[in-house]
């Protein structure tokens, strides 16, 4: 069947071959504009009205070309080059070979992924960065999700739009109307942006993407389709500059079908890889949900693509004992005792995890009146949203690589124990409060940096001006690479000192992804730097010492510097992949009150007092 389809992927094949004769798809086309990877690299908004029609007359000419009794369109996208359709089994093998079709995937499906807020706001100190005038003024956040109900006072009350949810739109029930149908994205958005919210003075753009399943919106679908999720990211990056769009929140995802070590996964979903792309091409930051599948080794998609800041979920106060529950009502873990910045044990984590945040637990606005206790990696997620929005109103010219660099780098570091991954904690007051003038990361045309398999050295180089000598040093790196093991990073200051980051070190599929200073500590020590100048290139070169076999090159996704010297001012950066190097042998080294009665909850809503209680929430999964 692989021969018959060769565009189709590995899920799209098995359904094929079990003798289907439906199929709901999502494909890439070859329109002849230039990727979305590539405008994210290289961005030219000026140009993107005109590439916004070449993408869809070019997917209207593919449906024009197909019989309409064997291919329905679901969705066209005007901001990457995608469509989603309903196809027969025959329009499907004649997709999968015309040359303008890129590849093809099944349509998934995705579940929401579902505290006392003083707690919450307190630990990461978000009403500390509030007070400082960091509100999110000016800012709107567009929240993917069940929609929102903008009736509750927290959301703006009365009718759609008003006050706090200025714009929306429904792409699974073709209106526009973003009601929402469960609660979940209610509960998502006020975390962000209501009242007590992390950044109360934003707005909400409310994409509902889940199907209602009655005219009155009581009730929604428990999955969301990934052609209707990815046609709500299509209607984000086009409004984006009409409502000062900066961040968009998915508290939604889908666990993998094995229990393998999973890195990032944007050949897995390309589709969502490519939409994120054109997201943060646009100047948008994409916050996505890490899971709630309790796992240690892999995020659920779409977290675990390159270009979304993954959000996983630790406690913000102490209790004797907290279950969990799965969403069949079985027991799925506990943890016994809780404690502030504890990781949560459904918490999905991985080395390619970007930040942790509060998850356990909220109490947010309900659908309809009142409140409720929120908890899950759905809830983590919109905090960073709303830390996000707070930064992007200080510092509007930064871009989203910056942004998300600095709320990295101002972390505070937690190690989960189930894996000894250490992660950065959002810390929203030292976000808002830091000096960009510190923080170095290339333009986005200067990564990501080939590394060639077994055959040479990537680099990635930033040049700093006008510091004396280096008084403090981070180092943030991003690699995307199956076996890590393989790779020697070394690090070169501005007068030639050179040191290792790393050295062959690492398993397979997990990603290397660190804060060295914060989350990581060198091989070599950062303190060799320290009074030794800070004017000139600091360079990270990343060595693949194996050759495999098929070929497995990997890439520097990130590396920026945040620096402390005299003073800081202008700096450039670049990058290169070059051939086979000498470089020098190396030997082996060696390189945080109170207390409440125990509960049992779901992921996605807390066992909450009588008078809160109400039914657990979803968290949007495959």
């Amino acid at each position: 069947m692989a021969a018959a389809a060769p565009r189709a992927d590995a899920r799209l094949l098995r359904a094929l071959d079990s003798g289907a004769d439906s199929f709901s798809i999502v494909l890439g086309l070859r329109d002849g504009t230039p990727s979305a990877r590539a405008l994210r690299l290289s961005p030219d908004p000026e140009g993107e009205p005109a590439r916004r029609l070449v993408r869809l007359e070019a997917q209207k000419r593919l449906a024009d070309e197909m019989p309409a009794e064997e291919f329905q369109v679901r969705h066209f996208y005007g901001s990457f080059s995608l469509m989603s359709a309903t196809v027969t089994r025959a329009a499907l093998l004649s997709l999968a070979n015309r040359p303008d079709v890129d590849w093809i995937r099944l349509d998934g499906k995705k579940r929401a992924l579902d505290s006392v807020a003083s707690n919450a706001q307190s630990l990461m100190h978000s009403d500390q960065a509030n007070a400082l005038g960091a509100t999110g003024t000016g800012q709107a956040i567009a929240i993917v999700d069940t929609g929102v109900d903008y009736g509750v006072d927290a959301m703006g009350g009365g009718g759609f739009p008003n006050s706090k949810v200025v714009a929306g739109t429904d792409t699974a029930d073709n209106d526009n109307d973003p009601m929402d149908c469960d609660g979940h994205g209610t509960s998502v958005a006020s975390i962000a942006a209501s009242t007590a919210g992390v950044a109360p003075s934003a707005k909400i753009v409310a994409i509902k993407v889940f199907s209602s399943t009655d005219a009155t919106n009581g009730s929604c679908a428990d999955t969301a389709d990934d052609s209707n999720i990815l046609a709500g990211v299509d209607w984000a990056i086009d409004h984006r500059a009409q409502f000062n769009i900066g961040v968009i929140n998915l508290s939604l995802g889908g666990a993998f079908e094995d229990s393998l070590d999973h890195g990032y996964c944007d050949a897995d979903v390309p589709d969502y890889a490519s939409a994120f792309d054109s997201a943060i091409a646009a100047g948008m930051v994409v916050v996505v949900a890490s899971g709630n599948d309790a796992t240690s080794n892999a995020l659920s998609a779409p977290a675990c693509v390159t270009s979304a800041v993954s959000v996983g979920a630790v406690y913000s106060q102490a209790s004797s004992s907290q279950t969990w529950l799965d969403d069949k009502g079985a027991t799925q873990c506990v943890d016994a005792p809780t404690a502030p910045d504890q990781v949560v044990c459904f918490s999905d984590s991985a080395s390619n995890l970007s930040m942790l945040a509060p998850g356990a637990f909220w109490v947010v606005a309900k659908k309809g009146s009142g409140v409720n206790l929120f908890a899950g990696t759905s809830a983590s997620a919109p905090a960073v949203s709303g830390t996000v929005a707070a930064m992007r109103q200080l510092r509007p010219a930064l871009p989203p690589e910056s942004l998300v660099g600095i709320l990295r780098a101002t972390g505070t570091p937690l190690t989960d124990p189930r894996n000894s991954v250490t992660t950065p904690r959002v810390d929203a007051f030292a976000a808002v409060s830091f000096d960009p003038s510190h923080f170095f990361a290339p333009p986005q045309a200067a990564l990501p940096v080939a590394i060639p398999d077994g055959t040479g050295s990537g680099s990635s180089s930033v040049t700093v001006s006008g510091v004396g000598s280096v008084s403090d040093l981070q180092v943030l790196v991003e690699i995307d690479h199956p076996d890590p093991q393989q790779l020697r990073l070394t690090l070169r200051g501005p007068d030639g000192m050179a040191i290792l980051l790393r050295d062959q070190t690492g398993e397979h599929e997990h990603p290397i992804n660190a804060v060295y200073g914060l989350t990581e500590v060198p091989l070599d020590p950062l303190a060799t730097f320290v009074g030794k100048p800070g004017s000139g290139a600091w360079t990270l070169t990343v060595e693949d010492r194996v050759a495999d076999v098929p070929s497995s090159a990997g890439r520097i996704v990130r590396f920026a510097v945040s620096l402390t010297g005299s003073t800081v001012s202008t700096r450039t950066v670049g990058g290169r992949a070059s051939g086979p190097h000498h470089t020098r042998a190396i030997g082996p080294r060696s390189s945080r009150g109170g207390s409440s009665a125990s509960t049992e909850a779901s992921p996605d809503s807390a066992t909450p007092p009588p008078e809160l209680r109400e039914r657990p929430q979803p968290f949007p999964q495959r």
